[in-house]
């Protein structure tokens, strides 16, 4: 991955723009909407952290074989039926059997295309202690529509919820595309970003990945493996995305996510509107950097400075642990590569030879060498989408508490632009009084009951963001200690089954190696 897109919080290209050509990179997304596809309108943004008063993170389970992964994936989950568009591959005969009575190279296995759900908090949606619980789920990603700029995924999404402000309803399913997502996140950051809530970052674009699902011939996940992972990896953090927004207890109220959840068809917007909000918001940085190097907004709350502070050490780390944890992950798919080529090398060896001891015991061989090729295969998803996702999401939400910190400064400055402005108006009423000009004073003083009404409501908002802020940063520091706790619980248990599993192939090998005669 390289510095540029790290740096970015939310870096990995496995999340692609279906539909705004007029943002940077979306040549190939610009995809005419079916009159019965939903759209997205103005932007707005989210927020990301659970409610205080819902149910503790359910601790880990296994479902059979295969660990279930509360609030990230199952690597192997059998309690919901395969979509048609991920179908299970068919199972596969042992190497050794594959290719007895051949003397040809073997061919290299298509890469296997793990079908990656998620399970929240063990199947069940969360609840707080009055029984109210919501889980949002983001499944069926399919394409509409043929050709380069006419075509673009949907995903179904369907909630489960009994809070009284979704209706009568507790289960209801709607169709979006991408844009949709990127419009929820907007209007919701324009609601919410003055107030302080903390945003939860919605995934970002990707051009590569989305050409490459594009311009893919089949709809089949084994035939396009890149390209169907590509889209797994995006509806895994598209989910993760609404349910982190749906678990804050402001905003999972707040219309615009629920006409998002509920309504059938989004009312339409173009998409410059999203292109013109990401350009105002590199200019308010790039204005709030200026405001912070002429000193305008500095303020004394040794709080907000040495919380800042903490957060941009924790980055730092997070991002140190990323590129380790990304490095594990490519180290982990090498290896299991080369345990595919080696296995396919001893079958073919097996075939040749005649001592029958040692043609029965290189036969084994290669099926365990197969076996440890799958092991690792399996090992690093869980390695993927239990630690490199979550470190991802979090890099994202210290970016977005910057955000809210630099409005936090920006409306601070406001509010001594205010007082200084006051400041003069009533030094220029008091010179009118001296001068004796007393058809002025009254005017002037107008103008001061103006600008003590602007002062006043400056306070007010700067007061207001300060102390939503600091409970937003408390719920912050509580779920980031759940989140890591469950997932590094999780990830042990899958390093755990994936050594058992290898631990037991070579047991089963060895009695054949010892009867080699």
């Amino acid at each position: 991955m390289d510095d540029d897109n790290i740096k970015q919080g939310r870096d990995s290209p496995l999340f692609g723009d279906d539909d705004n050509p007029s943002s940077e990179g979306e040549l190939f997304d610009d995809a005419p909407e079916p009159k019965t596809t939903p759209r997205a309108d103005d932007p707005g943004a989210g927020s990301v952290f659970l409610d205080a008063k819902s149910s503790p993170i359910a601790a880990p389970r296994h479902d059979g074989d295969a660990a279930t992964f509360p609030t990230e994936i199952s690597l192997e989950d059998d309690s919901e039926p395969t979509s048609p568009s991920h179908p299970e591959p068919a199972p596969t005969a042992p190497v050794s059997s594959i290719f007895e009575d051949s003397n040809e190279m073997p061919p290299k296995p298509a890469a296997r295309f793990v079908s990656i759900t998620t399970d929240l908090h063990n199947g069940h949606a969360p609840s707080d202690p009055d029984g109210r619980y919501i889980e949002i789920s983001v499944t069926d990603p399919h394409k509409v529509g043929d050709g380069m700029m006419s075509s673009f995924m949907s995903y179904k999404v369907t909630t489960r919820t009994n809070y009284p402000g979704f209706g009568s309803d507790t289960e209801f399913s709607v169709e979006r595309r991408f844009s949709d997502f990127l419009g929820l996140y907007h209007r919701l950051l324009a609601k919410h970003l003055d107030l302080g809530r903390i945003v939860p970052p919605a995934p970002e674009k990707s051009v590569v990945g989305m050409t490459k699902v594009k311009m893919s011939k089949s709809d089949a996940p084994t035939e396009n493996e890149s390209s169907w992972e590509f889209i797994e990896r995006r509806r895994m953090a598209l989910e993760r995305y609404l349910n982190r927004t749906a678990m804050h207890p402001v905003l999972r109220g707040d219309a615009e996510f629920i006409e998002f959840l509920q309504r059938e068809i989004l009312p339409k917007s173009s998409n410059s509107a999203v292109s013109g909000s990401n350009l105002k918001k590199m200019l308010t940085k790039a204005v709030s950097v200026a405001e912070s190097m002429i000193g305008s907004t500095s303020e004394e709350d040794d709080w907000f400075t040495n919380s800042l502070r903490h957060a941009d050490l924790m980055e730092g780390q997070l991002r140190r642990l990323l590129l380790g944890v990304e490095q594990l992950v490519e180290s982990r798919r090498e290896v299991g590569k080369y345990s595919g080529h080696l296995a396919r090398s001893v079958a073919l060896l097996s075939n040749c030879e005649e001592n029958a001891t040692l043609r029965r015991a290189l036969s084994v061989l290669a099926d365990t060498q197969d076996a440890i090729e799958r092991v690792q295969a399996d090992q690093s998803n869980a390695d993927f989408y239990l630690l490199a996702e979550l470190v991802k999401d979090y890099i994202g939400l210290i970016g977005s508490l910057r955000e809210v910190f630099r409005q936090r400064d920006k409306l601070f400055g406001s509010w001594n632009s205010a007082e200084a402005t006051l400041v003069k108006k009533r030094e220029s009423e008091c010179k009118l009084q001296m001068a004796g000009k007393q058809d002025r004073v009254a005017d002037a003083q107008r103008e001061i009951g103006e600008w003590e009404d602007k002062v006043n409501r400056a306070q007010v908002a700067f007061d207001l963001i300060s102390k939503n802020i600091k409970e937003e940063v408390a719920r912050f520091e509580e779920f980031k200690s759940k989140d890591f706790s469950v997932t590094i619980i999780k990830y042990l248990e899958s390093l755990a089954e994936s050594q058992e599993q290898l631990v037991k192939s070579w047991e089963d090998f060895l009695p054949e190696a010892k009867a080699i005669q």
